[in-house]
């Protein structure tokens, strides 16, 4: 099939990131030991971060490369759809625990690194890409060469090097912060090499390069709507300000009557009167003034809404329809202003969040009760009807997730499996953990054994009589066969011993995941991927020969093993914030998570009896499973928010701050 412009655009972008990569990462491990450090260990990471990368360049630049050829293949042409039970997203399958889910901040890390000085040309490759695939039909948000795909491509290409997860973040850490200064040059030679290959782009998309410059960036405001009391802070009482001019414009001096010079001697019967009808008259001043400010920041305030670019034109028309009853609505009810969680706003994000321009059309249940809602409103826009709308959709959300729990029942499963063994589970972990630190195996094995092959061993504790030794495990014996032979440093060694242990250590495998009631499909998918792991394992570099003899299958056994550090004495729970998007979160209700570089909306699905394991779906009904610690660990890094925190109300009161400034 003959490529697309577009294609051949990614093509050239590829070549040009992978071949800079690979000619700047052979002199980089000298700079990292040439920059000074005073903190001792993080000089000691960065010594075996250098090590590693002057005797594996090549293969970490290799590794990179594919991961971002991969990245883009899959951009470019999204799996076909299949029938249900034939294909299988194993990611799907994997908890995100407060371990596990440090891969994830250490990959947003970098991104921030990227993402520093390469706004402007990275907007421009954006734009330039938009108008590549605009004759596809096709709506171009991203990049697959934007940060958040080079930070998964250099944590991926990182794999392989056999560091441990802290040297191995401050390598990707330190590659970063050498390729940042390096990406705005890079994004406007792919852009500028695209042009001469796109000739069927128009005048005016060129034209928009020369008048896109620096100036157009829009920096962050400080505003956070989820602050108590936001809301007011927008409301100035300044009256050169151009946003609340007309509010507080003068108007024209009156004679107020009893207002001349008083005697001195302060005994005119008139004076008690006055000054009761002056404080009166200046509170009513006081309070028209902030009525006129609150109408007009409500009307300033929809003004932004309806000309956000991230809702589809018919949200912005049923947005429009509920300003009239919202303004009503504040003459009389003073807490709308207090809160972006007064039912009012409540209601006007949640209709921005279905109708956003990057999703599929709403539902027609959606679409139903988005009319009801504001016929309803417009003819009693009190705050009770505002709140009953809210509560009707939050119905709604709640049968809708108990929907999508139908197409995710495998994830479920596990996760209910995990649940009930979660002690044991815990205990398992930790052993197999501690056997994955004294191997090298790639990430998808540790996955594969912390995910899945954790509960199986739990589930065989399970059946031993109280007080059983659990030092002779099958289960375990498994696990450690599974490691060393995707440990391709010490199974190549021995590829006789490996080719020889594969037929049974397979039926082994087959038997324990038998047990945790997993399907067939699941098991084919888990063992294919295996199998490439041990396929790549026996494969020797050109120039090597096997050894003569059998190598010892030497992984560390428990006895051998350093004793697990104690256990550090608990902390006091910490208070808990209302305001915390975590708190109070409900079945059906929806967060925003940074996952692979990217923030993505989940919605909640199922939680455990204790709420530790919880279930989300995201888009294209992809799962995902965490546990509680791992998302609070998130949410402490910045990188959990409520779907409120990047509502049309905060993008709404943003845009009022730029223009006033």
């Amino acid at each position: 099939m003959t490529p697309t412009v577009y294609e051949r655009h990614l093509e050239r972008a590829h070549a040009l990131m992978t071949r800079r990569l690979r000619s700047g990462a052979a002199g980089l491990a000298a700079e990292i030991v040439r920059a000074p450090v005073a903190n001792a260990a993080l000089r000691a990471l960065r010594a075996e971060a250098a090590t590693a990368l002057s005797r594996q360049h090549a293969q970490f630049a290799s590794a990179f490369g594919d991961a971002l050829q991969q990245a883009m293949l899959e951009f470019v042409r999204p799996p076909a759809a299949k029938a249900p039970g034939q294909w299988l997203d194993l990611g799907a399958f994997e908890i995100m625990d407060d371990s596990r889910i440090q891969d994830e901040i250490e990959v947003a890390q970098v991104v921030r690194i990227l993402d520093e000085e390469c706004s402007v040309e990275l907007r421009r490759l954006i734009k330039f890409e938009a108008a590549l695939r605009r004759h596809e039909g096709v709506r171009v948000a991203a990049s697959p060469i934007g940060p958040p795909g080079l930070a998964r491509a250099l944590w991926a290409g990182s794999d392989g090097l056999g560091l441990p997860a802290p040297a191995r973040a401050e390598l990707v850490r330190c590659v970063a912060r050498w390729l940042a200064p390096r990406l705005s040059e890079l994004y406007a030679a792919v852009r500028q090499a695209g042009f001469a290959d796109a000739s069927h782009l128009e005048a005016a998309d060129r034209a928009t390069e020369v008048a896109d410059d620096r100036s157009t960036v829009t920096p962050p405001t400080g505003f956070d709507v989820t602050r108590p009391g936001a809301l007011f802070e927008l409301m100035d009482l300044d009256e050169q300000r151009p946003v609340f001019a007309a509010s507080t414009a003068p108007g024209p001096f009156v004679t107020i009557p009893d207002t001349q010079p008083m005697p001195l001697d302060g005994d005119d019967p008139r004076i008690p009167g006055l000054i009761h009808s002056h404080r009166e008259e200046l509170s009513a001043l006081q309070d028209a003034t902030s009525a006129r400010l609150g109408v007009a920041l409500i009307g300033h305030l929809f003004d932004q809404i309806v000309a956000d670019p991230a809702l589809s034109a018919e949200a912005r028309q049923w947005i429009a329809r509920l300003q009239p009853g919202v303004v009503q609505l504040a003459t009389h009810d003073p807490t709308l202003l207090r809160s972006h969680r007064h039912p009012a706003w409540t209601l006007v994000n949640r209709i921005a969040t279905h109708m956003n321009v990057d999703k599929a059309a709403p539902a027609p249940e959606f679409m139903q009760w988005l009319t009801d809602t504001v016929a309803q409103v417009a003819a009693d826009p009190s705050t009770a009807m505002f709140q009953a709308a809210v509560d009707r959709l939050a119905q709604w959300q709640r049968k809708q997730a108990q929907r999508r729990l139908t197409s995710v029942e495998g994830a479920l499963d596990l996760l209910r499996r995990n649940a009930s063994l979660e002690e044991l589970v815990a205990q398992a972990r930790a052993r197999l953990q501690r056997k994955l630190d004294s191997a090298q195996p790639p990430s998808q094995t540790r996955r594969f054994i912390l995910t899945l092959w954790s509960l199986v061993v739990a589930q065989e504790w399970a059946t031993l009589p109280p007080g059983a030794p659990r030092n002779t495990s099958p289960a375990m014996d498994t696990a450690v066969d599974v490691i060393w032979s995707t440990d391709a440093a010490r199974s190549r060694a021995d590829s006789p011993t490996l080719a020889a242990m594969i037929p049974e250590l397979v039926e082994r495998l087959k038997a324990g995941m038998a047990t945790v009631k997993l399907s067939d499909a699941m098991k084919t998918a888990w063992l294919d991927q295996l199998a490439a792991i041990q396929l790549h394992a026996m494969r020797r570099p050109l120039g090597t020969e096997a050894t003569s003899g059998p190598v010892t299958v030497d992984l560390q056994l428990d006895d051998e093993l350093p004793p697990a550090p104690p256990s550090p004495a608990p902390a006091p729970a910490p208070a808990t914030d209302a305001a915390a998007p975590l708190a109070g979160l409900q079945i059906g209700d929806s967060i925003t998570l940074q996952l692979h570089g990217d923030w993505q909306d989940l919605q909640l699905l199922w939680t455990s009896d204790n709420g530790y394991f919880l279930l989300f779906a995201g888009r294209d009904e992809a799962s995902h499973s965490f546990t509680r610690p791992a998302l609070e660990k998130m949410q402490a890094q910045g990188l959990l928010r409520s779907a409120d925190a990047s509502s049309a109300l905060q993008r709404a009161g943003d845009e009022i701050l730029r223009r006033r400034h």
